[in-house]
């Protein structure tokens, strides 16, 4: 189902004041606070940075998705994975996730190990014919943050607050690049009729945190 979805970025200093406006309001806690890790996908020429940087509005994000650890030692179990197609058209967005396998990423794990890896578990696990050109693609960062869910009273809006975001670069091997001190808040609904009396007055930030990390592996 495609859904609109708004971002707005804040101060770290601003958590606790935004965690008792929504908890005041009536939302409520919808899942447990956990980690979420990614790993994020563009081509050579990174044309998948190019279309989000000119604001195409037909566009694809590419990623692998696990919760939990980001790096695990040799001898423990590896992590069930998802793989996610991140599919906006116009205002619109929606997202195919195919389950990818357990997946181990190691500390310092170099590029060339963490590219197998991957390529390995592609071939694996993913039979869509219409996916398969993810072949063509290369892992470029990966980002981890605390994720928090709530949602409103009636059901109709789902909303996100991402904080201690970091990032690593992965070439040659993995290594960390830095993180920011804002907190991301994410509204996810179905109708834009909804989202007018959200209690929330920011200005919607139009950078996402693909392009975040494709900035700093730049920099």
């Amino acid at each position: 189902m495609y859904r609109y979805e708004r971002k707005f970025k804040l101060p770290g200093e601003y958590y606790n004041q935004i965690k008792n406006k929504i908890e005041l309001h009536g939302w409520f806690q919808h899942f447990k606070e956990r980690k979420v890790n990614n790993i994020y996908f563009d081509d050579s020429n990174f044309n998948i940075y190019s279309d989000s940087i000119n604001g195409h509005l037909d566009k694809e994000k590419y990623r692998i998705r696990w919760y939990g650890n980001l790096f695990l030692n040799k001898n423990e179990e590896a992590i069930p994975s998802n793989f996610e197609i991140k599919i906006k058209r116009d205002l619109l967005n929606y997202k195919k996730i195919y389950k990818f396998g357990n997946l181990k990423i190691l500390k310092n794990q170099t590029y060339s190990s963490l590219n197998r890896c991957i390529k390995k578990q592609i071939t694996n696990n993913i039979h869509d014919l219409n996916i398969r050109y993810i072949e063509n693609l290369e892992p470029q960062f990966i980002n981890q943050y605390t994720r928090e869910y709530y949602i409103d009273l009636k059901g109709e809006i789902r909303l996100t607050i991402d904080r201690n975001l970091s990032y690593h670069a992965i070439r040659p091997s993995i290594n960390y690049i830095g993180k920011i001190s804002e907190i991301i808040i994410e509204l996810k609904f179905t109708s834009t009729s909804v989202y007018k009396n959200f209690i929330l007055k920011s200005n919607l930030i139009q950078n996402s945190k693909f392009m975040s990390g494709i900035d700093r592996l730049m920099l």
